[in-house]
């Protein structure tokens, strides 16, 4: 009975979630990294990866880590992309290439999360975020002069 309690606490994705949420939350981004790791290699192909490679990228970002940030971003966004989370992928990616420097791929981005939101409330949140990120850009550009 204990080997089946253990069998079943170690595949439960959601008590590995919360924990490793639990630790983004405490600032802990090693800790929550190496867990959000172990969730996206035990279900691959899943929306557990997909949300896991998300939050791990969102953990790399805020470690200043935005190479690595990147690649698990992509991963995520491309590894389930009828997937709940692709569309958050797609906004953390874009806020990671706006701080790399590439501002294009940033604006091009934005714009796709924007329009993949639509009009669901649950995301207006990230939608109004993301419509701050174009009009910053924007006015950045305009401030320099760029004609990109």
């Amino acid at each position: 009975m204990i080997l089946g309690i253990l069998a079943l606490t170690s595949c439960q994705p959601s008590y590995d979630m919360w924990k490793a949420e639990r630790d983004m939350k405490k600032g802990r981004w090693g800790e929550a990294e190496s867990r959000l790791q172990k969730i996206a290699d035990n279900h691959p192909e899943s929306e557990w990866e997909q949300r896991a490679l998300m939050l791990k990228g969102c953990a790399e970002f805020r470690r200043g880590k935005l190479d690595k940030a990147e690649e698990t971003l992509s991963r995520g966004k491309d590894s389930y992309p009828e997937g709940e989370w692709a569309d958050d992928c797609e906004y953390y990616l874009a806020r990671v290439r706006f701080e790399l420097g590439n501002t294009e791929e940033a604006l091009t981005g934005f714009k796709r999360v924007m329009s993949a939101y639509g009009d669901d409330p649950k995301r207006s949140n990230k939608k109004i975020m993301a419509l701050e990120e174009i009009e910053y850009i924007q006015k950045q550009r305009s401030s320099h002069g760029d004609s990109q």
